[in-house]
């Protein structure tokens, strides 16, 4: 499942299902969105994609994903208590070894950075030393929301 092929889909399904136990409660929602894969599980749940196409798009978004950078090439790792602006410091100045770009600003003081693997773990050790509290590699097979993905992006 930490291949995003299948990763991909099985989080659109499992959304999906947790949404429809939202919807048999007492609660009803009166807006849904998502970021990223989350955008297919919110077009489902608004009734403008069917849930059978939406398996299909994110299987082959999943491939498409998979299949734009080698494996084990890339490299996700979420930092914890930098700026954004150090963040972005710390990605221009790991630029010279590869690819490395902030991939989510999560929240205030938690950005996942994403790119080719020496990049990111250089990018890594730069935000140590500048003062991260933490850095973790994600279990993330691609790097998401890079440049790496623009091929992903086009097919």
């Amino acid at each position: 499942l930490n291949r995003t092929e299948y990763t991909q889909p099985a989080l659109l399904v499992t959304s999906l299902a947790a949404f429809q136990l939202v919807r048999e409660g007492p609660l009803l929602p009166a807006a849904v969105a998502g970021h990223s894969l989350g955008e297919y599980t919110a077009l489902v749940a608004a009734g403008a994609l069917e849930f059978r196409e939406a398996v299909n798009l994110v299987q082959k978004r999943g491939r498409y994903m998979a299949e734009a950078v080698a494996p084990g090439s890339g490299l996700v790792a979420a930092i914890l208590g930098l700026s954004e602006k150090d963040v972005r410091s710390v990605c221009q100045e790991a630029g010279s070894v590869g690819v490395v770009a902030p991939a989510n600003f999560n929240s205030p003081g938690q950005t996942v950075i994403a790119g080719e693997k020496a990049a990111v773990e250089h990018a890594a050790e730069l935000a140590k030393a500048r003062g991260a509290k933490r850095v973790m590699p994600l279990p993330v097979s691609v790097p998401v929301h890079t440049p790496l993905m623009q091929v992903a992006a086009e097919r």
